[in-house]
């Protein structure tokens, strides 16, 4: 028998009741987006905000998506700014996230760097959720098997690739290529964004000569081994490459590939660091040829270093970074 509008009407009403009850009592919920299903928690339960990262095995080193209901709503979590403001009159609600620097009150657990992904999803389903319930984060890994409760759509949801910018860039950064093109970002901001998600260092580097270039990439170990081989592939038909890396990412993706210098374990800064400065030290050397160096995070060291002599530091942890160069999806 075919549904009327109204009787569908009144199953939603029930299903967001459901999905509500579930939220409010820490537990996680599959919702409809344009993205796919994502599993979502509370974003004000701390406890549900644990219990997403642990059931998603979703480390803490990588930020989750807040999910709102209204940009409106934004100014309280993030710092919102012309450039957020200008894309989302246009593709809010819609298969935008938008990096902004979070406030203060957003917890770490959430977003353990300074900036917190904003997404406004558009399917009906979603929309009326969180018109009706607190702020949502959310992931895309397996959201149907991992919630406690599937808030079903009628029809199956898009499956859409999202598009993530960095609005606290100037001009504004296009992290993650996807639905929404580089040439509508640009008719909305007025200026055409940087087409990558690497964050370029000052043009201060004065212990390497120009023709040696310098790039570190650090985050996930799978996806930063990704970019690194990404990156050799494409330096290496012309000059000469060599990597340093952990002894776990050399043993387990570059055992037997030559140029591939090992700085010591990952779990234990100390020797990695005193690899990576010994190293550093015989770059100074180099007339020419590129050097590319996984970094650290745990080790502020490390970091501090590499940010003040690399001439780019590519982090692989913003959300949907596939580790290749141009992203893949938000949903991951």
């Amino acid at each position: 028998m075919t549904r009327t509008p109204r009787r569908d009407s009144k199953r939603r009403q029930v299903d967001t009741e459901q999905a509500e009850k579930v939220l409010r009592s820490g537990g996680l919920v599959a919702f409809p987006t344009e993205f796919g299903y994502r599993l979502a928690g509370s974003a004000v339960l701390p406890e549900a905000v644990a219990r997403l990262r642990e059931r998603s095995q979703r480390h803490e080193s990588r930020p989750l998506v807040m999910s709102l209901g209204q940009p409106e709503q934004a100014e309280e979590f993030v710092e919102v700014n012309e450039s957020a403001q200008a894309l989302w009159e246009i593709f809010a609600p819609g298969p935008l996230v938008t990096l902004l620097n979070r406030r203060s009150q957003v917890s770490a657990a959430i977003s353990h760097t300074l900036k917190l992904a904003i997404h406004f999803p558009s399917h009906p389903l979603a929309r009326q959720l969180l018109r009706d319930f607190e702020p949502l984060v959310s992931t895309g890994t397996k959201a149907r098997e991992l919630a406690d409760y599937v808030l079903e759509a009628h029809d199956p949801p898009l499956e859409l690739a999202a598009t993530v910018v960095d609005a606290t860039s100037r001009p504004v950064r296009l992290i993650e290529s996807g639905f929404i093109t580089a040439r509508e970002l640009e008719f909305a901001l007025g200026h055409r964004p940087l087409l990558s998600g690497d964050e370029a260092c000052p043009s201060r580097f004065t212990r390497f000569r120009p023709e040696v270039t310098v790039i570190a990439v650090v985050g996930d170990p799978q996806r930063t081994a990704r970019r690194l081989r990404n990156l050799r592939d494409s330096y290496r038909l012309s000059q000469s490459v060599r990597m340093l890396v952990s002894r776990e990412l050399a043993e387990e993706h570059f055992a037997d590939e030559p140029n591939v210098i090992r700085l010591g374990s990952r779990n234990r800064p100390e020797e990695f660091e005193a690899q990576l400065f010994l190293q550093l030290g015989d770059l100074e050397r180099q007339t020419s040829g590129v050097a590319l160096i996984e970094g650290l995070a745990t080790s502020a060291g490390v970091m501090e270093r590499l940010e003040q002599l690399a001439h780019q530091v590519i982090n692989t942890d913003n959300p949907g970074y596939s580790g290749i160069g141009v992203e893949e999806s938000a949903s991951q």
